[in-house]
Formats: structure tokens, C-alpha cells, sequence
């Protein structure tokens, strides 16, 4: 069918050579749907393929040629007179490339698509493509199947050092499975055992088949996607076996495709001939304490009037249903007067009875949700601790506050998601307690309530536009360095970050004043999230709320762009929620009227970037202490033309300098750093005010503190006018 289709379009091919010369362009959007990668494995000094694919209706890739000095030329062609489909049928063409060394390399491809409408009618669509892949210095052997890191036939070893425990006769064997995609194009499909096609008097084992499709109808995102599998094979007698492993890849926009791809390997194992089965391991939890006060020696702070809070978190091996327990004060002179569900337990119901020297409490689950701590996939991460329980902890009337307070969660006891009793893991060492420090009140205004109303006040008597209450730089000084300062502002930020503000309180509309979200950006850690508060010099004080997958981004800051010296700003997240608290540190004469601000989330391991991140709540304090109603809700900026735009570097790899060109497309405040992949910044390019245009800027390799970064890979990064923008660098490792 598809030589029936090519034959007539070669033949105008071959009469006339110029033929492209002789049709006009098509009409603007008509679609090339064409796609490049380049072809596993990427190896340095070996020979790499560049594949071309496309996926439409009757389109067929013709040939590539490429002349000396000129891009490589891909020509495709679309012939609607004979078409009588409009399903995507797929077709690739394969072009070497030739052998690369190891480094970052760029290739320009021209597409060319011949659309033959009616006989009569003939256009044409070209575009030009930049095919950019990184080579390795060294190529690690290739899996045994693609896409695969992970076989394990038998039990898994109990450590990571551990050897594996032996597969016993009579038993079910478990068989697990992982890996992870190039791009999200690829999605796995499942694993099913099939009859093993070896025929004998003694039993063989099944033949494991995964199941992958791919999608050739769409462009790919590029970033890698983690999968997994496992199931169990039946039981074998003792000997030597070899388990055949298929990998079946079939083209998911084509169903009647059953199989584009086989491939297969063979994992040898054993049986033993006989084993003690060890009793299956007990599951258990842990219980640590979040830090969340300034002072590195307390977990948190208890001043007059301002109560402090910290987190009970937990990892368990297995999803608890219910927790219950104790907590206990040491001495008795503080009390608890607040429990909440938090982070993985947000949506778990609480009940807890206050004790002489602390409380009881009890989680449990109401709807289906439990408390699991477990690092998914549990294969590509460690396990790790999770808030469930906030604690909130206040002075008793009329009893000094000790200097020390030891918080510990006692008798702790978890039930399972089928009722089995779960305890607390056994350790060598007794898990230390929570130390509540004796503080300073951030209560400045003497409500009883610690909400912005309170730091702006704070503000205003600590730069002199306000009154200060009587013996304020003993009673309020936060940090305990015996003067009041706004660096006490900062510390009672942190202090207040969960306050929000008492209901009731009549609000003082601000037209003028409102937030507006950027669209998010991908950055190679992870997600950039623009923010701009308008009528920022309305504002003494705001706290922005933000919701996040906290499975997928396991870090998160805040980083103000422009006048950053203007704001106090602090923030925490927890358990999938973000707060920003900001304070004014200047009159509003001196703040710019707009505040532009970006959120940093850095990826977990093993996980894919989301953009499923949204503005939950504001609150904004004048600075005069009035609370401030916005006139506007939140927005989400609609999307534009990019304000940036950083050209290629070159060279790239470098190992002396490397030049590039940021175009701006109006003047802003621009940062424009280095960063290192952990997202830590190497060198300032440029801060400040950029008029349009493009500007030029050279990085010799150099940090800021003057010494010679390492050889590796880097990332430019550009932040302002509410958007961002990236391009990697590589720097080689001697001059």
C-alpha cells in the first residue's frame, strides 16, 4: 500500500528535480507531523542513527540527503488523491549519523512535506528543526532488555549489601521488574505470564512479557519516566533455570498493530534444594520531630502569648488506618492546646483529650485514607519521614515558661489497612524528643491572636514610623540578641507563618491590589512558578497559600525578584502545601507598586515534573494594620510571547569561555545566573534593569567567590517579568 502511494510522487520527483520551485507554500497552520530523536544507545565513538517518524493520514518519508555545509534534509509527502483514511498510520526513516564524541552536540534538520491535494493542486510545508542530544563520556553495557535497569527473579535481599535470600521449592517466586522511559511517548502496559514454549517431563517457568506502547502520533516531552512491575511465578523444584524475559513494544495509535518490537533475554536463577523459611518481617513504624523554628537548637519556640508549633512525622513500611498515642511534657509547665491532621494525614480524622502533663490523641481513617510514608517506587528512592500530626504548644496561666521543654510521643501504636497490629520498629538508641525553647512574645498588639497584624505593627515601631510598647526590646526581641530589630520582624515571621488572621475582622476593600500567576516554566531540577502581586505598595504584610503534589517535588523556595531588600520574606511547606509570608520593610512610598516573585520546586527522585500547582489562599494586612479585602482574585496569566529568550552558547562544551545572547523582549529586572544541577547558584551574570534587546554575556568558568568551577554540567538560568528561562552549559574539566 505504501509503494502504490510513493510510486507517482518519485516519479514528479525524478522528472523534475526543482520541483519544490514549481508549488507554492501551503496555507499557515497546515500541520508536519513529522518527529525526530535520535535512536538509542548513544555511546561515544560508536555510530549513532537519527530516526525520523511521522504519523498521519497517507503520509510517507521519502529520503534524506544532505549536502556539504548545508542542515540535513528529511522529505516526506502527503498524498490526499488517493487517501481514503484518516486513521494515523505510523512510518519512520532511519539516517546515520556517523560517530560523536562525548559532549553536548546540535544538528539542524530541514523537513520538507509535498501535499498533493487533487491532481491539479500541489503545496508544500518545510520547517527547520534543532536536534540537540547530550553523549556521555563512557557507555554503560546495554540492559537486557531497553528501557529496563531492574530484573530480580527470588526473594528481595534485606539490605543493599545483603545477599539474596535463596528461592525455595514449593514456594511462589517473586519476579519484579523496573525502569524508566526516555520520554513520555512510551507507556508501560502491563506484564502478563505466558506458557513457556519448552515441552518436557519436568516444569519450566512461565515466559514474563512486559508490554510497552509507544506514541508516534504526538511530539515527546523529554524527561524520564519511571516504571515498574512485578508479579509471581509458580513454584519449581530445585535446579538451574533460565526465565525468558520479553519486552513487546506496540504503536498505541494503531490498534490492529499488535507487535512493531520483540525483544528478548534470558535471566538465569536457581532453585535450591531446600531452605528454612524465615517468618515474614514484622512491619513497624518510626516517629521523629519536625524543626521548625529559627534557633538550630529548638524544634520550637514558646514566648508569652505566642504558642509554638512543630510536626509529629512518620515512616511505617506498610499504609497505617489508625494511630494512637501519647504525648508527654517534661516538666509539666507548658500545655497542649491544639492537635490537627497534617501533611500525609490531612485527611484522616482526630480525636485527643488534654492531660496534666501533655495529651492523648488518636487518628483514624474515615474514608479510605491512611498514613503512608512508603518512598514510591519503592526501587528508585529511600524511605523518608512525613508530618501527621501538628502540635500546638502555649504557657500555662501564671507558671513561668521553663528554659527546656522536652516534647515525647509515647505508647505509639498503628493499626494496618487489614487490622494487623502495627508497633514502633526497634532502635539501639531511645528517638530524641522535641526541644521547645523558652522565647520572646511576637504578640505586639496583645490580642491573644498572632496573625500579619502583629509583624506590621512590629515593622512600624522597629523603623520608627509607629509606637512601641513599654520594655518592647526585652519582651519582643525574637532572637534573643538584646535589641529589637527587624531581624526579630523575620524571626516572628517564621513564628507566625501558620497565624491567619481571626475570623470576623472587617476588611478595608484595595482596588488596585491582586495576584496574578504565571504560566509555569520546567527548569532542569524541576518547576519555576512565577507570581506577581500588584499594588504591592499597598500591602504591610501578605501570606500566600499554595497547593503542590508533594509526591512529585520533595523541595520548595522562594525567590523575590528586584527590590528583595523591601521584604522580609519567609516560607515553609508541608505536607503538599506551601505558605509565603512577607513583610514590608520599607514605607509605601519606597515600595515599587508591583512585586514579582518566583517559586522554586525541585523534583523528588525518580519522579516527573507536574504542573498542577495552585494559589489556595491569601491574606494581606495594610500598613497601617487594617486588614485588606483584594479587589481581584488570583489570575493565571494568559500565555504570551516569552519576555526571554537565551541563544544557543557557543562553544558548548567549553573549556575556556562560552558566549551567548539573552534577547529581552521589554526592559525589566532580569537575575541571570549559573547554577549547578542541584540547583545551587555558581556565578551572577547579571542582576538588574535590562532595556530591550539582545545583550551579549560571557561566563569563563569562574565562580563568584573567585574559584574555577568543576567540569560538568551547568544551567543558565534567567528570572523576571513574571517568567523564566534556561539553556544547559558544559564545562570541561581542564582549561
Amino acid at each position: 500500500m505504501r509503494l502504490l502511494r510513493v510510486l507517482p510522487i518519485l516519479g514528479l520527483l525524478v522528472a523534475s528535480p526543482s520541483w519544490s520551485s514549481l508549488v507554492g507554500p501551503c496555507d499557515p497552520g497546515t500541520p508536519l507531523p513529522v518527529w525526530l530523536e535520535i535512536a538509542p544507545p548513544i555511546c561515544p565513538g560508536q555510530p549513532l542513527n537519527l530516526v525520523a517518524r511521522a504519523c498521519g493520514p497517507c503520509v510517507d518519508l521519502l529520503y534524506s540527503t544532505q549536502a556539504p555545509g548545508e542542515p540535513l534534509r528529511i522529505v516526506a509527502a502527503q498524498d490526499y488523491r488517493s487517501c481514503v483514511t484518516r486513521l494515523c498510520l505510523p512510518e519512520s526513516l532511519s539516517v546515520p549519523l556517523g560517530s560523536f564524541a562525548s559532549g553536548h552536540h546540535e544538528i539542524l534538520v530541514h523537513l520538507l512535506l509535498y501535499n498533493l491535494i487533487h491532481d491539479s493542486t500541489t503545496c508544500t510545508v518545510e520547517r527547520t528543526d534543532t536536534l540537540r542530544f547530550d553523549v556521555p563520556r563512557e557507555c554503560k553495557p546495554p540492559p537486557p532488555l531497553p528501557y529496563t535497569e531492574v530484573i530480580r527473579v527470588g526473594p528481595p535481599p534485606p539490605c543493599a549489601t545483603c545477599p539474596p535470600p535463596p528461592i525455595c521449592p514449593g514456594l511462589e517466586i517473586p519476579f519484579f521488574i523496573a525502569g524508566q522511559f526516555p520520554n513520555d511517548c512510551y507507556q508501560f502496559r502491563g506484564l502478563e505470564l505466558r506458557p513457556s514454549p519448552i515441552m518436557g517431563p519436568l516444569p519450566e517457568p512461565p515466559i514474563a512479557r512486559v508490554y510497552v506502547a509507544r506514541n508516534a502520533c504526538s511530539p515527546c516531552r523529554l524527561f524520564p519516566v519511571p516504571w515498574e512491575a512485578s508479579t509471581m511465578l509458580p513454584p519449581l523444584p530445585p535446579r538451574d533455570y533460565n526465565l525468558m524475559v520479553e519486552m513487546a513494544v506496540s504503536d498505541w495509535c494503531d490498534s490492529t498493530h499488535i507487535r512493531d518490537t520483540l525483544y528478548t533475554a534470558l535471566v538465569p536463577f536457581q532453585v535450591a534444594e531446600s531452605c528454612s523459611v524465615p517468618p515474614p518481617p514484622q512491619a513497624c513504624f518510626l516517629h521523629s520531630w519536625r524543626d521548625v523554628s529559627p534557633d538550630p537548637d529548638c524544634e520550637t519556640v514558646v514566648g508569652p502569648g505566642t504558642p509554638g508549633r512543630t510536626y509529629l512525622q512518620i515512616w511505617a513500611d506498610t499504609p497505617l488506618a489508625r494511630l494512637r498515642g501519647r504525648l508527654q511534657l517534661t516538666p509539666p509547665d507548658l500545655r497542649i492546646v491544639g492537635l490537627r491532621p497534617a501533611g500525609i494525614a490531612s485527611g484522616m480524622q482526630l480525636t485527643w483529650d488534654p492531660l496534666r502533663d501533655g495529651a492523648s490523641f488518636e487518628l483514624f481513617s474515615a474514608i479510605r485514607s491512611t498514613i503512608d510514608s512508603r518512598c514510591m517506587p519503592p526501587a528508585m528512592c529511600p524511605p523518608m519521614s512525613e508530618p501527621v500530626l501538628e502540635v500546638l504548644v502555649a504557657e500555662r496561666p501564671g507558671v513561668p515558661i521553663p528554659p527546656l521543654t522536652l516534647l515525647d510521643a509515647l505508647e505509639l501504636e498503628g493499626t494496618g489497612k487489614v487490622g494487623n497490629r502495627v508497633l514502633e520498629c526497634p532502635t539501639f538508641a531511645a528517638i530524641p524528643p522535641a526541644r521547645i525553647c523558652r522565647g520572646r512574645s511576637c504578640d505586639f498588639n496583645g490580642d491573644g491572636h498572632l496573625d500579619m497584624r502583629d509583624l506590621v505593627l512590629m515593622r512600624l515601631c522597629v523603623s520608627g514610623r509607629g509606637e512601641c510598647p513599654d520594655s518592647a526590646g526585652t519582651r519582643f526581641d525574637c532572637n534573643g540578641d538584646s535589641a529589637l530589630t527587624v531581624e526579630d520582624v523575620r524571626c516572628c515571621a517564621h513564628v507566625i507563618l501558620h497565624g491567619r488572621l481571626p475570623a470576623g475582622l472587617l476588611a478595608r476593600p484595595e482596588p488596585g491590589l491582586g495576584i496574578d500567576r504565571g504560566a509555569s516554566v520546567a527548569t532542569l531540577t524541576g518547576l519555576d512558578v512565577p507570581i506577581r502581586l500588584n499594588g504591592a505598595n499597598r500591602v504591610g504584610a501578605g501570606r500566600l497559600t499554595l497547593a503542590y503534589p508533594a509526591s512529585r517535588f520533595d523541595r520548595a523556595g522562594v525567590e523575590i525578584l528586584g527590590d528583595a531588600a523591601s521584604w522580609v520574606q519567609v516560607s515553609e511547606a508541608l505536607g503538599g502545601e506551601l505558605i509565603i509570608g512577607l513583610v514590608a520593610t520599607a514605607g509605601a512610598e519606597e515600595v515599587p507598586g508591583r512585586l514579582d516573585l518566583v517559586v522554586h520546586f525541585g523534583l523528588a527522585a525518580g519522579q516527573t515534573a507536574s504542573s498542577d500547582v495552585r494559589i489556595v489562599g491569601t491574606e494581606f494586612v495594610a500598613p497601617d494594620g487594617a486588614v485588606l479585602e483584594p479587589a481581584s482574585s488570583t489570575t493565571d496569566v494568559p500565555a504570551s510571547a516569552p519576555p526571554f529568550r537565551l541563544l544557543a552558547a557557543r562553544p558548548n562544551p567549553f573549556s575556556v569561555e562560552t558566549r551567548f545572547v539573552l534577547s529581552v523582549a521589554e526592559a525589566a529586572d532580569v537575575d541571570l545566573g549559573v547554577f549547578d544541577l542541584a540547583g545551587r547558584r555558581v556565578a551572577t551574570l547579571h542582576h538588574g534593569p535590562l532595556g530591550a534587546g539582545d545583550h551579549p554575556f560571557v561566563w569563563d568558568g569562574m565562580c563568584t567567590d573567585g574559584r574555577r568551577a568543576e567540569g560538568g554540567v551547568y544551567f543558565c538560568r534567567v528570572l523576571g517579568a513574571g517568567s523564566s528561562a534556561a539553556a544547559r552549559l558544559i564545562l570541561l574539566g581542564a582549561r
